[in-house]
């Protein structure tokens, strides 16, 4: 997971989502605009209008079209980071919009921890009447927004070993609740092909930055670096990427690497 940038939004189809958002607002009741959410967002999902916000949100994603969440798998449905279930009043908030993959959307659903008001303590919203529901408390949220937060602030990725991640904060800080519940919400580490295909991501950034370094030596490869670039800056798992260059000075191979090819360090 890394910081996602912001797209724009073209001001017709924010006054479109904000139609939405007042049809929902109007249903009645917290159950009703419940209902009225899941009904709503399921309509207009796949309407013309509603395009825009799939093509600002692909060109948020790194690599090619990758989740927001694992960047491991391609990100092909909107994830709404306080759940509609919950927070009916932002379904259709476009700040409320993230692109994920069907395995982190599943994972997530409805599970969104938030922080007691005043303290560090974490709340465990559960719903327990479907009928008549209550909204959740007040609380600041837990787990990391990409839109919002500098993942790599919080996550330190493994590259030597395990390629799992951890958080960067000491026990009993903010920090380390919000990446740990992150990182046990989403699965980042339980799913065995996530670490795997990072450890794979790896390698191929190293066999990049050597076929770069070659590259540079022959004038008659000099479009090829260009070339290289391009598929690092496809390839899925940014993280790894980010990782690199961040830890570069204690992994001697990786330091050996951006060394021949010192330009790679603004890729």
């Amino acid at each position: 997971m890394i910081k996602a940038p912001l797209a724009p939004l073209a001001d017709e189809t924010l006054a479109d989502l904000q139609a939405w958002q007042g049809e929902v607002d109007g249903a009645g009741d917290y159950a009703a605009r419940i209902e009225a959410a899941e009904a709503q967002f399921k309509r207009r999902r796949p309407q013309v209008p509603f395009r825009p916000v799939l093509v600002a949100l692909a060109a948020m994603c790194s690599g090619s079209r990758r989740c927001m969440y694992c960047e491991d798998n391609c990100a092909d449905e909107v994830e709404h980071y306080r759940p509609k279930a919950l927070y009916p009043e932002l379904v259709f908030a476009w700040t409320n919009y993230l692109f994920a993959c069907a395995s982190c959307n599943r994972r997530k659903s409805t599970k969104f921890p938030l922080f007691a008001t005043g303290s560090s303590s974490v709340v465990t919203f559960a719903r327990v009447n479907t009928k008549q529901p209550f909204p959740p408390p007040v609380g600041a949220s837990v787990l990391l927004d990409p839109r919002q937060d500098d993942p790599l602030a919080f996550l330190r990725l493994d590259l030597v070993d395990t390629f799992r991640f951890r958080a960067v904060a000491p026990k009993g800080t903010v920090g380390h609740v919000r990446a740990t519940k992150t990182i046990e919400v989403l699965g980042l580490n339980e799913r065995d092909e996530l670490p795997k295909g990072r450890r794979a991501i790896y390698e191929s950034h190293v066999s990049h930055l050597h076929r770069a370094a070659a590259a540079r030596r022959d004038p008659s490869r000099s479009a090829e670096v260009a070339r290289v670039r391009a598929a690092v800056q496809q390839l899925s798992c940014g993280i790894v990427w980010h990782e690199m260059k961040r830890r570069r000075d204690d992994i001697p191979e990786v330091r050996a690497a951006f060394a021949a090819v010192p330009e790679a360090l603004g890729w």
